[in-house]
């Protein structure tokens, strides 16, 4: 047993993994692959919700799916990551009508899972599948990742094909026409451009949280009444699954326009998903219901969604049968499910949980101080503290496991995890010393609220005052709050989290640790990684991209601009009458296929 679980200090995780098998992290839902039996053709949409009326022809719970239905993996440990991709081939895509509705599929009933309360509703004002889960349902993009094929596939949306230059540097969307937003005005082009324009070049005193993503973009423009072309600075290594994203969603210009481009309080404000805000009671309930306009012919197949707000009480109240679907992370809970013949998966996906530094600050100025931090933090006893809910760093600065991660042998080389921990901790202590702090220091470290945060943020306070007398004081903030000051600097020392969508380098990566990365926590700037980064997002040789992000890992290694705790380990779990839910692909995050609009109920 490792020297820190024989101290008293141990002792505080006890109680805390207990509550992690209870509490949820940012809400959210998950992904599902529809029957084989369904083509391959594009489309989008969002489940919504009605006053519960009985699904057509609604037969009696099955043991097991029909032969027909999704095709669901049994629950397994979080699996390798494959290889991020870049864009597809094929520089036209034809104009399909959308998803062809799965042969057999019921109509109707009420979807229940399980939700919290945002802090906003605005998507683009937001990085948490907190919000992403109770607005998604009624999110349109113009593309949209396939959920037949774990998003291998790119499929139309509010846009019927688009068209890339030989150069990369222009992308021509046809628009779809006679779309409805669920406030009965019909889509532009002009809606459109707003939504974009919002997206990728927020105006003074705005936010964007995918504004990284689409720093290459100099305009988007109106062609005529049916086109939209976005204007490149210069080609992007996979831009098109980036633009795919269910982030990206289209609103209407007139409404973006009348709350000054600000949807955060608009609790019901439209777009032109599957579903349609229905209504909401406060710490109790987020309804939705069936978008008769849609414009998927044949789709969504519920008549609505009941997202309900249980806290610690969503588990056993799915394990009684109270919730159809239910996010779960935690894996004795799903030991528990798997005995009631629940169906599920687990993945490691591109959030980490991590300490961040104000760098204007004096100690942690000092990347010796950083180091010494970073170098008696056991990986071995945190995987113990966050085995339920993350793989503790073991992919470093890319997701755990993951095709991005060194290699093993490469990573097991670097200091941090080096199994000798008294001479880490005589090397830390050094560091300390030369950089001035022998006897170590104090330090408010502010902490986000939810326990799968926190099972990091206690580790670390109990090894860094006893290997190095750092006295860490745990301020605990609400979630919301939390975002709001990181994303200003407004801490000293802090633990939480930092989220992304696809197992992709031009994500993670420029998002956590690019100059001006919209989950840059610690605010950190340097320019040799930007200038890699620049080389990672435009370089398309696979080989030579691997080599722009290694050498991109080593400045991260040498600066250490934060220390990374664990990557996410996500899942979820559904009744087996519950079908077409789509599971997320080794490429994908969290944040995808909230629309819920190709799942269907057999009860």
């Amino acid at each position: 047993m490792h020297r820190w679980l024989k101290t008293p200090k141990a002792i505080i995780l006890a109680p805390l993994l207990l509550a992690l098998t209870f509490i949820l992290a940012c809400g959210g839902s998950a992904t599902a692959v529809p029957a084989a039996a369904v083509p391959a053709v594009p489309a989008t949409g969002v489940p919504a919700v009605k006053a519960a009326p009985a699904a057509t022809a609604v037969p009696a719970v099955k043991a097991a799916p029909k032969a027909n239905a999704t095709a669901v993996p049994q629950m397994m440990r979080p699996p390798a990551v494959a290889a991020a991709t870049a864009a597809p081939q094929a520089k036209v895509v034809p104009a399909p009508s959308g998803i062809i509705p799965e042969a057999g599929a019921k109509y109707g009933g009420v979807l229940k899972t399980n939700s919290g309360t945002p802090g906003t509703w605005d998507v683009n004002q937001s990085p948490s599948s907190s919000v992403m889960g109770p607005v998604g349902p009624r999110l349109q993009g113009l593309m949209k990742m396939s959920p037949f094929d774990e998003g291998k596939t790119l499929l139309p949306g509010l846009a019927t094909s688009w068209e890339v230059s030989d150069d990369g540097l222009l992308i021509t969307f046809k628009i779809r026409d006679n779309v409805k937003f669920h406030d009965g005005t019909t889509m532009t082009v002009d809606d459109v451009v707003a939504s974009w324009t919002r997206i990728h070049a927020p105006r003074e005193g705005e936010i964007s949280y995918r504004e990284t993503w689409f720093s290459r973009i100099n305009e988007v423009k109106a062609v005529d009444r049916s086109t939209v072309q976005f204007v490149f600075s210069e080609a992007s290594a996979g831009i098109l699954n980036f633009m795919a994203s269910d982030w990206n969603s289209i609103f209407p210009k007139s409404v973006l326009e009348a709350n000054n481009n600000d949807l955060k309080t608009l609790i019901d404000h439209p777009a032109a998903g599957p579903f349609k805000f229905a209504e909401i009671k406060a710490g109790e309930l987020i309804r939705y219901e069936k978008f008769e306009d849609y414009w998927n012919e044949g789709l969504p197949y519920l008549d609505g969604i009941e997202l309900h707000i249980l806290g610690a009480g969503a588990f056993p109240a799915f394990l009684v049968g109270q919730l159809d679907t239910k996010q779960e992370n935690n894996p004795e809970n799903f030991e528990l499910a798997l005995e009631k013949g629940i169906q599920g998966y687990r993945a490691v996906v591109p959030d980490t949980h991590s300490m961040f530094f104000n760098l204007s600050v004096k100690p942690f100025d000092d990347v010796r101080v950083r180091k010494a931090m970073d170098l008696v933090i056991d990986r071995v006893d945190l995987e113990i503290a966050m085995a339920p809910v993350a793989v503790p760093g073991m992919g470093r600065w890319a997701p755990a496991r993951s095709a991005w991660a060194l290699p093993e042998a490469q990573l097991m080389a670097l200091p941090v995890f080096g199994t000798d921990m008294e001479a880490k901790i005589v090397e830390a202590t050094a560091l300390m010393t030369e950089a001035g702090y022998p006897d170590g220091f104090k330090a408010t470290m502010t902490v986000g609220s939810p326990a799968v945060i926190s099972a990091f943020s206690v580790y670390a306070q109990a090894v860094l005052k006893e290997n190095l007398n750092i006295d860490l004081e745990i301020e605990t903030l609400d979630w919301s709050v939390w975002i709001a000051r990181a994303r200003e600097t407004q801490f000293t020392v802090t633990v939480g989290a930092a989220f992304t969508t696809l197992h992709d380098p031009s994500d993670f990566m420029n998002t956590f640790w690019r100059t001006g990365g919209a989950q840059n926590w610690s605010d950190w700037s340097n320019a040799e990684f930007d200038g890699l980064m620049d080389n990672v997002d435009t370089e398309i040789d696979p080989v030579k991209r691997r080599e722009f992000v290694y050498q991109a890992y080593e400045v991260l290694e040498r600066e250490m601009p934060s220390v990374v705790g664990g990557w996410r380990v996500d899942g979820h779990m559904w009744w087996p009458y519950l079908h077409g839910f789509p599971v997320r692909g080794p490429t994908l995050g969290r944040y995808v296929y909230f629309d819920r609009q190709t799942i269907w109920l057999d009860k």
